[in-house]
């Protein structure tokens, strides 16, 4: 419902969080020492991280992937996992080293996605994750004055951060020229009886 003065019409809620340093660690650790961890990828509608069934990493699904999303659920929309008939998640690592970039793109498919940084040093190297205005063509036609409306969102991670939004929303790391940076990528597919 509209109400006097200036209204927001079409939000797209971001959210963001800290991860427990203990636990952060932890699968951090693991994930580098274990050659299986690192080199799983986004490929198909498998399950490629918590797929291995590693103690560690299936921890860090169900007390901090797991929890950040319904977390969001709950604090966006009013509904939480338990509102669904079931559900389930797709988690892959990403490791960018010295100069990498992720083109622009969208998690097709499913509900929400997140991102937790597990290391993120290296401030001031690039490597934002940037935003899109989802309003396709929004902006066609308009003066350059108002340019401010339709610019990019910027997240410059630090090591412990995620970010949970939704799938739709069209993204893209900028450059990196740090050493490292591991994350942890989990999406959110949900499934509901008619």
């Amino acid at each position: 419902m509209l109400k006097p003065g200036i209204n927001d019409l079409f939000p797209t809620p971001v959210m963001l969080g800290k991860i427990g340093d203990d636990i952060r660690q932890q699968v951090a650790d693991e994930i580098l020492s274990d050659e299986v961890l690192i080199n799983t990828r986004a490929a198909d509608d498998n399950d490629i991280l918590f797929a291995v069934g590693n103690e560690i990493v299936d921890r860090f699904r169900d007390t901090v992937a797991i929890p950040a999303l319904d977390d969001y659920m709950q604090k966006s929309l009013g509904l939480g996992l338990r509102d669904f008939s079931g559900y389930k998640v797709k988690a892959w690592v990403t490791n960018f080293n010295n100069f990498q970039s992720l083109n622009l793109h969208n998690h097709r498919g499913s509900y929400l996605s997140s991102v937790f940084y597990l290391i993120a040093e290296n401030k001031d190297q690039g490597g934002e994750i940037s935003f899109v205005d989802p309003r396709s063509n929004a902006n066609r036609g308009y003066n350059t004055r108002f340019g401010q409306w339709f610019d990019n969102v910027d997240f410059m991670p630090s090591t412990g951060d995620y970010i949970v939004f939704p799938s739709f929303l069209y993204h893209y790391v900028q450059l990196y020229a740090g050493v490292n940076r591991l994350t942890v990528v989990v999406d959110l597919f949900l499934y509901d009886e008619d």
